[in-house]
């Protein structure tokens, strides 16, 4: 394989999160920027576990997908390219984000994706609020 521009990867997939689900602008740019602040404080698992519980359950699940996305990219391949759409799926990737953990190379451009994505996220959501008006 030749050389990955990771960060347009991340832009692409940070779009996906704003333009996606029916929830106001401020509610996605809020799960974002908490699921950043988690996973940046105590790392993918404890992220995962915030997408899954967080009080817009259905944003935080179609971020957490999103994000599984991101990870099986054939530009990254860090995750099995799955759909993960059932909570049976939603286990399994519970565990599949875990055992990212078990290995530091991984774990490391993992986390850089993760932030990445969800940096360009909280931008974005900024920036649509901004255009459409809306204080952020």
């Amino acid at each position: 394989m030749g050389v990955v521009n990771l960060e347009s990867i991340c832009a692409r997939y940070g779009m996906m999160l704003a333009d996606s689900g029916q929830d106001k602008m401020t509610d996605k740019e809020n799960i974002v920027t908490k699921a950043l602040g988690v996973l940046v404080q105590n790392g993918i698992y404890a992220m995962t576990v915030f997408l899954m519980t967080c009080n817009k359950p259905k944003y935080g699940e179609n971020v957490l997908r999103t994000l599984a996305a991101l990870l099986a990219d054939k530009g990254v391949g860090l995750l099995p390219d799955r759909q993960w759409q059932d909570r049976d799926g939603l286990v399994e990737l519970l565990q599949a984000m875990r055992e990212i953990t078990e290995e530091l190379p991984r774990l490391l451009l993992a986390r850089k994706m993760l932030e990445g994505t969800l940096t360009f996220a909280r931008y974005h959501c900024k920036a649509l609020n901004r255009l459409n008006g809306e204080a952020s």
